[in-house]
């Protein structure tokens, strides 16, 4: 069995696309090599080794999103004739085309299929990996970290499930209510972090306390009821350190190895009371 379900290779211009994709994929439980993901693992190695490993051997499948770029980087090209190597080998699909622009792949048969996105677009290439990867079928790639610290960290995870936190400001929010709940959030993780082992897990837990916390003092300062009184430049603050809370837990729950899918964004939403603010984001209608 391979360590991932898809090897993700790109040219750095094409990373905004790249990102996207992987998050939503990792998201969803599948073992992604996007190099963002991988940091502590690949510095100080022998990329040329590693890279190597990753795209001819270590993956089911390997996205490449083609473009001008992709073709004339030494590092790229470096991927692309490993995973080429596995494709002539193996004549299977290994190879999963995303054309960013008028580019063809070199080395590749001019009979193979190309996905172009800037006709299909995100949603829809999502769409077509999800069906392309069937389920999740990879090594158990866990971090070997102690059982009690993968379930601190769930309940982390599961403390800030809540519409206080996923909701955007632009919604119609009871101001009280979303600091209340984000209070209580931040009570579970600061009684978590102690008790953690792992000192990645405490890093980025104590990165999630300062961002919970920013919201919640940003939020009581406004002195108003409601989010729609929210001063704009306010708002946006408020936004900006949920949204880092929303990648601090995905990050989270990858270090821990927490089978949890959790949303990649803020939602709409509005909601009055405590109870309402302690809901999940999809318990809202």
């Amino acid at each position: 069995m391979d360590k991932y379900d898809l090897a993700i290779s790109f040219a750095g211009e094409q990373r905004n696309l790249a990102r996207p994709i992987a998050e939503r994929l990792d998201a969803s439980g599948y073992s992604i090599f996007y190099d963002e993901f991988h940091q502590a693992e690949l510095w100080g190695r022998d990329l040329t080794i590693s890279l190597g490993d990753i795209y001819a051997r270590e993956a089911r499948w390997c996205l490449v999103l083609v473009s001008e770029e992709y073709i004339r980087k030494a590092w790229t090209n470096l991927e692309r004739q490993h995973a080429l190597s596995r494709f002539m080998e193996e004549r299977s699909g290994y190879l999963l085309c995303l054309r960013v622009d008028g580019t063809v792949l070199p080395g590749m048969p001019s009979v193979i299929g190309y996905i172009d996105f800037v006709r299909s677009g995100l949603d829809m290439v999502h769409e077509l990996l999800l069906q392309k990867l069937g389920a999740p079928s990879h090594e158990d790639l866990l971090p070997r970290i102690a059982e009690e610290d993968r379930e601190l960290a769930k309940q982390v995870i599961q403390a800030c499930y809540r519409r206080a936190v996923f909701t955007r400001m632009d919604s119609e929010i009871d101001m009280r209510a979303m600091c209340d709940s984000i209070g209580e959030a931040l009570g579970v993780i600061q009684s978590a972090i102690p008790r953690m082992g792992d000192q990645a897990l405490q890093y980025i837990s104590l990165k999630l306390v300062g961002s919970l916390d920013e919201v919640q003092r940003i939020g009581s300062a406004s002195g108003v009821a409601t989010s729609i009184s929210v001063e704009r430049e306010s708002a946006k603050r408020i936004d900006k350190q949920k949204l880092q809370a929303i990648r601090l837990l995905l990050e989270l729950r990858r270090a821990a190895g927490v089978a949890i899918q959790l949303p990649l964004t803020l939602r709409t939403d509005h909601f009055f009371g405590l109870d309402a603010a302690r809901q999940s984001p999809e318990s809202s209608g």
